[in-house]
């Protein structure tokens, strides 16, 4: 048992290297024949991912604003939080090239909509119209 561990750290290693000399042609190659080829690809209509998505945050040094009047001084302007919030999201692609993206954020939904031609977004959140492209009530 003690032999077989450095001779299969030796085989990784040995592997790793040979696999870092692959191009990146080569790479893509390899994921379109593990997922069944180009054909098995071109052959899906429909498309959903889930996932979080990051939103605000701010790394950025704070900025000296002159301000107008009588004395010249700069006044610092207020700063966005720094953390980042993470937003849930479901993004569902159609072919062809229909999309729909929801995110929620402050218990309201964000929807972006493209069918092709058109698209339309909705952000309840800025206090604008609320209306449901879904003809299913949730």
């Amino acid at each position: 048992m003690s032999l077989a561990f450095p001779f299969s750290l030796a085989a990784a290693v040995v592997d790793t290297a040979s696999q870092s000399k692959l191009t990146a042609a080569a790479i893509v190659d390899k994921n379109v024949a593990a997922r069944g080829g180009l054909q098995a690809w071109r052959t899906v209509q429909t498309l959903s991912l889930a996932g979080k998505m990051g939103a605000g945050g701010n790394q950025r040094s704070t900025l000296q604003v002159p301000v107008p009047g009588p004395r010249s001084s700069a006044q610092t302007l207020s700063t966005r939080p720094a953390e980042e919030v993470q937003l849930p999201f479901v993004m569902e692609l159609k072919r062809p090239r229909k999309m729909r993206f929801e995110f929620a954020v402050q218990r309201a939904d964000g929807i972006q909509v493209f069918d092709g031609a058109n698209g339309w977004k909705l952000r309840p959140y800025l206090n604008r119209v609320w209306w449901s492209l879904n003809t299913t009530e949730k």
